[in-house]
């Protein structure tokens, strides 16, 4: 099905389990349930189509276009989103554990309630997202951008986020115990009443940061900046 044209095709609970859909073209596309594991979806174009639920674990989506496309619930686990769209997306409730999304944007994208737990996200773009509840623990935001980002109440725990430009950012009763923040800019960021036990803050920028009711136990706070 290399580079067949299915816009806004109904395709609910079909099964492309293992299938080639390289250069597949399917925008608006209706797929809700449809089971899309472990295949090969380089370059395809999923832009507004609706997954709802849809299975697609283990899939190669590696440049992949889904602006606006609905994903809640969906289970995107040990996925490859490299340089993937996925701008304005609805992920709520999505399963992205394990997977690989350097360099992608997430710029305004939902994904409250989302399971990112071990997910890669070097270099990404998270500007304006909702992750509001999200489980991100041992993701790895090196250099990503997530200005106005929206993590109140995420777990934060062990997260890698060296060099990552929070400006602005939510994060109002997260977790971020033993994550590592060094040089990472969290300038405005509000941390009203986030959990920074044990978080390695070494080169940190926290300039107008707000830090009410932080709780800072076995911080390390080498070279901060205010």
């Amino acid at each position: 099905m290399r580079g067949a044209n299915l816009n806004y095709a109904k395709l609910g609970r079909s099964n492309f389990r293992g299938a080639d859909l390289q250069g597949v073209t399917a925008v608006a596309a209706k797929m809700r349930f449809t089971n899309l594991s472990n295949t090969q979806m380089s370059g395809v174009d999923l832009s507004g189509a609706d997954l709802l639920n849809a299975r697609m674990e283990g899939a190669i989506l590696d440049g992949a276009n889904l602006e606006g496309a609905t994903l809640a619930n969906a289970n995107l686990s040990d996925t490859l989103l490299l340089d993937a769209n996925l701008r304005s997306v609805n992920l709520v409730g999505a399963n992205l554990s394990r997977s690989n999304l350097t360099g992608v944007s997430l710029v305004s994208a939902v994904l409250a309630n989302a399971d990112l737990t071990d997910a890669k996200l070097v270099n990404a773009g998270l500007n304006f997202a909702n992750l509001t509840g999200a489980r991100l623990e041992n993701v790895d935001l090196t250099q990503a951008v997530l200005s106005a980002v929206n993590l109140a109440g995420a777990d934060l725990s062990y997260a890698i986020l060296t060099q990552t430009y929070l400006y602005g950012a939510i994060l109002v009763g997260a977790n971020l115990s033993d994550a590592n923040l060094d040089r990472a800019d969290l300038t405005e960021v509000d941390l009203t009443g986030a959990d920074l036990s044990y978080t390695n803050l070494t080169d940190t920028i926290l300039t107008d940061a707000i830090l009410t009711d932080a709780i800072v136990r076995g911080t390390y706070l080498s070279e901060l900046e205010f």
